[in-house]
């Protein structure tokens, strides 16, 4: 398949969707806690029909955000317990354990239908002046060698999703627990710091957790697998205005679980995130 060109700007139905979604209503609220409620629908699915787990990350960035608007979410811990279903409504029940002058910290319980399927612990920060280091992309990719990933894979309704995410062929097939993607909005996000972290939430567990698994794709195929915790770091303010490329390597496979690392940075080379992810990855009963 020949590279080809980015479609920004041309659809953008799937991102005004997420946005829409992203807009959770308050249902109750006190001194140190908020309720917010969500909805998902068809297009918060997986490609094996569950509800996405980077829908979860994404809402869950909001709940928080909204609850501490004075603060900028800068880590986000989340543990997944139960599959949900992309029906029905999902509550986000934050819980403000701590707010400082530089730091702050809330709990977040993901509930539907009466069941807790995830939670998370969420930092905030005021930032920090100071020195600053970073290290440099390992990304291997260029963005104009990609084409995109969901058209590539044979997605259903892959033209009508949020972001555009690209990847250069044959490097998801290969034998390297290695993948480089470049994504970014199909259409402009409006200037709110929030959403441009739980978009960053949402694109950062697309791909991420098969990568540890490539190695044993040729002797046992796509595997079965379950995200079971998946960390986030905002190092610094996120602007999806232009692309990013998130480079992702799987170090280890181990009793069932693998584990993914990965870094976003924009295309000045800047760090802007962080990720880390452990899932249940396991061989398909009807696999060969």
């Amino acid at each position: 398949m020949q590279p080809t060109q980015p479609n920004h700007g041309i659809q953008n139905e799937g991102t005004q969707r997420l946005l829409h979604r992203l807009d959770l209503t308050e249902l109750t609220s006190d001194d140190r806690s908020v309720t917010w409620r969500g909805t998902a629908g068809e297009n918060a699915m997986n490609m094996s029909g569950a509800l996405f787990g980077g829908f979860v990350l994404a809402q869950c960035v909001v709940a928080a955000g909204r609850t501490l608007p004075d603060m900028r979410v800068h880590s986000l811990q989340q543990v997944f317990l139960r599959g949900g279903k992309p029906s029905g409504e999902i509550d986000y029940r934050c819980e403000v354990l701590f707010e400082g002058r530089t730091y702050g910290s809330a709990r977040v319980e993901v509930v539907q239908n009466g069941d807790v399927i995830s939670h998370a612990q969420v930092g905030f920060t005021n930032g920090v002046d100071g020195p600053e280091r970073e290290a440099a992309t390992t990304a291997r990719s260029r963005l104009e060698d990609t084409v995109n990933r969901d058209e590539l894979r044979q997605r259903r309704n892959w033209q009508d999703q949020p972001l555009e995410v690209r990847v250069v062929p044959g490097h998801e097939d290969d034998d390297l627990a290695t993948l480089d993607t470049w994504f970014k909005p199909y259409a402009p996000l409006p200037d709110d710091q929030v959403l441009h972290q739980a978009f960053l939430a949402f694109v950062s567990d697309r791909a991420f957790m098969t990568t540890a698994w490539k190695p044993f794709l040729a002797e046992h195929g796509r595997p079965r697998g379950a995200t079971l915790d998946h960390t986030i770091w905002f190092h610094r303010p996120v602007d999806l205005s232009d692309w990013h490329v998130y480079a992702m390597h799987g170090p280890a496979v181990i009793d069932g679980r693998g584990l993914s690392h990965g870094t976003m940075h924009d295309q000045g080379g800047n760090l802007v995130a962080s990720v880390a992810q452990q899932g249940s990855l396991r061989v398909r009963r009807d696999a060969s």
